[in-house]
C-alpha cells in the first residue's frame, strides 16, 4: 500500500495516480520554493502538497505521525526576504536588511502562533497544535478544514484570500482570527 501525498489516504502500489483525488505520484512542487511531498519537520510532521501562498506564507497539508491525523502547516516564506534550492527544507535568508527584516518577521509568525493558540476553545476558529522553529524559518501546525468540514460547521475563512487553499480549506491567519474574536 502507498501514501498519497495529496489527501493522505492509502491506495494499492500498483496504482501511479491515488483513486481518492487524482494526486499523480512523483508530483514536483508547483513552486521551486515549496518543500517537496514526503518531507520530514520535527522528526512528525509529513509534509503533503501545499494547499496555497500568501504573501509571506505557503500552507502544507501534513500528517502527524505521532497523532496519526492530517494537519495544515503553515510556513513562513516571504519570497522577497528568503529562497530555498528545489529538493532541500532548508531557507537560504537574504543578508543585510531582507536579513534583518526576515528576522524579525519570523519572531512576529511565532508570537502570532502562540496568540492564536489562545482561542482553542472559541468557535470558528481553527485549532493551534504546534508552533517551532526549523530550516531557518518558522512553522505553525494547525487543524486541516477540509472544504466538507467547513461547510458543515459554518465556519467563514477567517484569513485573508491567498491563504484559503481554494474550495473550502480554510486556514486562519492569526491577525485575523483575533480580530474576529476581538480585544
Amino acid at each position: 500500500m502507498k501514501i498519497c501525498f495529496g489527501c493522505f489516504e492509502q491506495y494499492d502500489d500498483s496504482f501511479d495516480i491515488c483513486p481518492h483525488c487524482g494526486y499523480a505520484e512523483g508530483t514536483e512542487p508547483e513552486l521551486a520554493t515549496y518543500m517537496r511531498p514526503g518531507a520530514i519537520l520535527k522528526e512528525r510532521y509529513v509534509i503533503g502538497r501545499a494547499l496555497g501562498h500568501g504573501g509571506f506564507s505557503v500552507t502544507y497539508l501534513a500528517w502527524d505521525a505521532l497523532l496519526l491525523h492530517k494537519v495544515a502547516i503553515k510556513e513562513y516564506l516571504p519570497s522577497e526576504y528568503a529562497t530555498r534550492r528545489p529538493g532541500e527544507s532548508r531557507l537560504t535568508v537574504f543578508t543585510g536588511k531582507e536579513g534583518e527584516y526576515f528576522q524579525f518577521g519570523k519572531e512576529k509568525f511565532l508570537d502570532e502562533a502562540k496568540r492564536l493558540s489562545a482561542f482553542q476553545d472559541e468557535e470558528g476558529i481553527v485549532h493551534v497544535y504546534d508552533c517551532f522553529s526549523a530550516n531557518e524559518t518558522a512553522y505553525l501546525v494547525m487543524e486541516y478544514l477540509d472544504g466538507e468540514r467547513v461547510s458543515e460547521k459554518g465556519i467563514g475563512c477567517l484569513a485573508a484570500g491567498t491563504d484559503c487553499a481554494g474550495e473550502g480549506d480554510c486556514h486562519a491567519d492569526a491577525d485575523h482570527a483575533v480580530a474576529a474574536k476581538g480585544p
